[in-house]
């Protein structure tokens, strides 16, 4: 008789298919990317399967046995494995060219199998449970979800109570958006068209007019990547779910706001029905398969581009109002409701001059209830002062066209009236809000005194209005009546946030003058610069997190204007200023921080091309930062090519005395002891850690936590020489400071448990080691901003190797399907790699029931995924199998 566990370990069965995927997508065609889109989704149907079984499978086991149910679950596992070996051996025959037919028809088979295996379970599940009392199967699969109530709107601002027609595009919405929830495909609709001709709107009319289907409605802002992140850890936070960190770990909130929708939203569970809306997509790119399950939910992308869509997406372009209906639009904002004849003749003839786009209209309204002349007479004055307007300024580029030609926009007479009436304090500060991120803007962002002023060297008057209070309200509250911004609450408190439209922004950008642009451009960088805060010789900020959270995405932005302005035809580039490079330096620095290391390059790209000074301290932060990233990412090479000129710049100052030079100086002579640690070259590793020792105990009490982690680096030098006492010193000398200053559960003790897991590891004393793996583990997990470090993973790994020289095979998998998770979360091509290492392994000790199949499946993406590792260590043999050397794949820290 075969029996299984009432509680299988899905953890290994989803990995063998994870496995299988994997492999396939390396011999995909990147070209063929709906096929792969359609591949993905499938997955995820797999998965969701997946998670109701094991639900099953754990509320089985409080209930009950019934070898018919270890039967069906049996199914289940059977159709996935057999799948697995098709994919292998389908794998095997792509020597001649990509079949993905053969593959598809066989793994539509196989999600048959599965859904009618696990929906097996599931009536046998509900039988059982009503012969012990009709418990409803239902409330025992779904994850609790206290205290949230339901249906739950996470959107930018309330319904405008201004919104008009636009009945077509809702019922195309609706009918699109009502196809059959439970058909296998994600409902989703593009809604395009050009700048202000009013996407938004009609996305969130809709959102708050047909809210009956969905039990969750969520606003993605995607103009930028930082937007898009913010968003998601918005819903994490509104959704209460357990472990989310609202001031940072983006990551992290994504991951648990995925599982909600893998669990919650999961088909044929009744599971919560979702929307989300991905408002103003640039990059279609960055909406995959991470925020968009094919689960119970249905997705609205807005965008000015028409090629902005998912696989299948329905398309429906939105255009300017007609005559009538942009008269009825225009009525609304007007204290005149009733108007004479002549007067709708004479608005019409006005409104054909911005082409019936709803934020024209909405400004022009705002335009004639601010002047003194009757609706009959404003048509004059308009084109009188528009023409005067336009006679003073430059042909500015189309800013609403993705090729920037060179003609005029058709809104162009309306925003020169608009921005030509307003007073000397309104227009600077519409000028600092034209280079933030547009959507969250906080008030309080405005808000300098004259000493941070004066600091910073700023002449300027832009900046001079952030001093005065109440004369920045004033200006804040012309800008909304002229609707040139908003006034919103935040979708997570009740705190005021100002907004404005990205139309607004570049209209206002492309026509006001360079010598201007330069001037706004300078006050929103020292306004962001002041809200940031600022990294000081290397020294870690952690406890900064929050504040950096809410500025990054400003930070970002100012990057982003700043490339867009450089090289134009007939706009000046903008010049950088020194206060912009350290504005980067803080922002690369918090990227470093939080493990967005690709984010902080690009920033590090930008902030060095900015340094006018290549010798200057600036500079050499900029090349340290940059050497950070790359040695975490185990790029050794490129480490050193950015740690090698930072060195020599900083060993200059350095010569001066300077307590802040000398700080710095030790700061990259220890990044120099940990680089030739990870290299191999031991004895150039103490030399250096030796002299960073003596630098940082003349510094005082201030370097003594930069003393602690000389201590500690270069106690993994001499382990790494054999010298295990001289280690143990080194140790000991690192905790006595770690606990004096952080406590003896602080972040640093979690890797000092680590490093001596690992040399207790060496010297064979097992025990001892699993019991520092544990303490660091533990450790980390006591915060939740720690809880997935890279570390945890690392400490997963050494936690499988004891486990398999006990003989615990089952406890090893399970700690390395632990290990990866967490390694594939922060993209670690090697920890990953190191780790199905191990798990093919594992087969090998299996015996012979084992498949032979499934080693050279493990072991061929191993390879695979080893040689696209960046960091080689050098004198080794790339061909090397031991473990030193797949152990040189991992950053130093964590080896």
């Amino acid at each position: 008789m075969t029996m299984i566990p009432y509680q299988p370990n899905f953890a290994i069965l989803w990995g063998l298919l994870h496995l299988a995927t994997k492999l396939i997508y390396l011999m995909v065609s990147l070209s063929s990317k709906e096929t792969w889109i359609d591949f993905g989704n499938k997955i995820d149907e797999i998965q969701s399967r997946l998670d109701i079984l094991e639900k099953c499978a754990a509320c089985f086991a409080e209930h009950g046995e019934s070898h018919e149910m270890s039967r069906a679950i049996l199914a289940v596992f059977v159709s996935l494995v057999n799948f697995w070996v098709e994919a292998v051996n389908w794998n095997r025959e792509q020597k001649h060219g990509f079949h993905f037919s053969k593959l598809n028809k066989k793994f539509e088979a196989a999600i048959a199998k599965v859904k009618e295996a696990v929906e097996n379970v599931t009536k046998l599940l509900d039988i059982a449970l009503k012969k012990k009392g009709g418990q409803d199967l239902l409330q025992n699969i779904e994850l609790a979800q206290e205290n949230i109530k339901f249906p739950l709107f996470v959107l930018p601002r309330a319904a405008s109570q201004l919104f008009y027609g636009r009945e077509e595009a809702i019922n195309a919405l609706e009918s699109i958006l009502s196809l059959d929830p439970d058909s296998g495909k994600l409902n989703s609709i593009l809604l395009y068209g050009m700048g202000g001709v009013g996407k938004t709107s009609i996305a969130l009319q809709y959102a708050y007019q047909k809210p009956s289907p969905y039990d969750a409605v969520f606003w993605v802002r995607s103009e930028t990547s930082e937007s898009l992140h913010k968003s998601f850890t918005e819903f994490a936070v509104s959704l209460k779910l357990p472990g989310v960190r609202p001031e940072g770990q983006d990551e992290l909130n994504l991951l648990y706001f995925r599982n909600w929708l893998r669990t919650q939203a999961a088909r044929g569970v009744k599971g919560r029905k979702w929307l989300m809306i991905f408002d103003n997509c640039e990059n279609i790119d960055m909406i995959n398969d991470a925020q968009v399950l094919s689960t119970s939910g249905a997705v609205i992308i807005t965008s000015r581009h028409s090629s902005a869509c998912l696989s299948d997406t329905h398309k429906y372009h939105v255009k300017p109002f007609g005559s009538d209906d942009g008269l009825s639009l225009l009525k609304r904002f007007l204290p005149e409701k009733v108007l004479t004849l002549k007067e709708e003749e004479c608005l019409k003839n006005l409104l054909k001059k911005i082409d019936g786009l709803p934020i024209g209209i909405r400004v022009l309204a705002a335009s004639i209830n601010s002047r003194t002349c009757s609706l009959l007479e404003y048509p004059e004055f308009f084109l009188k002062h528009s023409r005067k307007l336009l006679t003073n300024v430059d042909l500015p580029e189309d800013y609403d066209k993705p090729n920037r030609s060179a003609k005029g926009h058709i809104l162009d007479q309306v925003w020169l009236v608009s921005f030509g009436s307003l007073r000397i304090g309104a227009k600077p500060l519409l000028g600092m809000m034209s280079f933030l991120a547009p959507d969250v803007i906080l008030p309080s962002l405005f808000k300098l005194d004259a000493i941070q002023i004066n600091l910073n060297g700023s002449e300027s008057s832009i900046i001079s209005i952030c001093e005065d209070e109440f004369e920045l309200h004033v200006a804040m509250e012309e800008l909304i009546k002229a609707a040139l911004i908003d006034k919103n609450k935040a979708t997570d408190n009740d705190t005021l946030v100002l907004s404005i439209h990205r139309l607004v922004q570049e209209a206002f950008l492309y026509n006001c003058g360079d010598n201007d642009r330069q001037e706004y451009f300078d006050a929103s960088v020292q306004i962001v610069y002041e809200a940031f805060p600022h990294q000081i010789n290397g020294r870690p900020f952690f406890n900064e997190w929050i504040k950096c959270k809410a500025a990054i995405q400003h930070g970002v932005s100012l990057v982003e204007r700043f490339l867009e302005f450089q090289g134009k035809r007939s706009l000046k580039s903008l010049r950088p200023s020194p206060v912009f490079g350290e504005l980067l330096k803080n922002c690369a620095w918090y990227k470093l921080e939080v493990g967005e290391h690709n984010s902080s390059l690009a920033i590090l790209e930008v902030a060095r091309k900015a340094c006018m000074d290549k010798s200057s301290e600036l500079y050499a932060h900029l090349l340290n930062t940059e050497g950070c990233c790359y040695f975490e990412k185990n790029d050794l090479q490129k480490c050193r090519e950015a740690w090698e000129p930072a060195l020599k710049i900083r060993e200059a100052a350095a010569k001066s005395g300077s307590a802040d030079a000398m700080e710095e100086y030790s700061v990259q002579v220890n990044n120099f002891g940990n680089l030739e640690t990870a290299e191999g070259h031991i004895d150039e590793a103490i030399k250096s850690f030796s002299k960073a020792e003596k630098m940082r105990l003349a510094m005082g009490p201030t370097g003594l936590t930069s003393l602690g982690l000389t201590h500690m680096t270069s106690g993994r030098a001499y382990f790494e020489k054999k010298d295990f006492s001289e280690a143990a010193k080194r140790y000991d000398k690192a905790e006595a400071i770690f606990v004096e200053k952080f406590g003896a559960r602080g972040h640093f003790m979690a890797h000092l448990a680590y490093a001596r897991g690992n040399m207790a590891l060496e010297k064979l004393e097992y025990l001892t080691a699993r019991k520092f793996y544990d303490h660091a583990v533990g450790i980390l997990q006591e915060e939740q901003s720690t809880k997935f470090h890279i570390l945890v993973s690392a400490c997963y790994y050494k936690i499988a190797v004891l486990q398999l020289k006990d003989g615990l095979l089952s406890s090893a998998q399970k700690s390395l399907a632990q290990g990866r998770q967490i390694a594939e979360l922060h993209g670690a091509i090697g920890d990953t790699a190191r780790i199905i290492r191990k798990e093919a392994h594992i087969f090998t000790l299996k015996g012979p029931e084992a498949s032979k199949e499934k080693y050279e499946s493990y072991r061929q993406l191993a390879d695979l995924m080893r040689a696209r590792c960046p960091g080689q260590a050098s004198g080794l043999s790339y061909v090397e199998d031991s473990d030193i050397a797949w152990d040189r794949l991992v950053c130093g820290y964590w080896r």
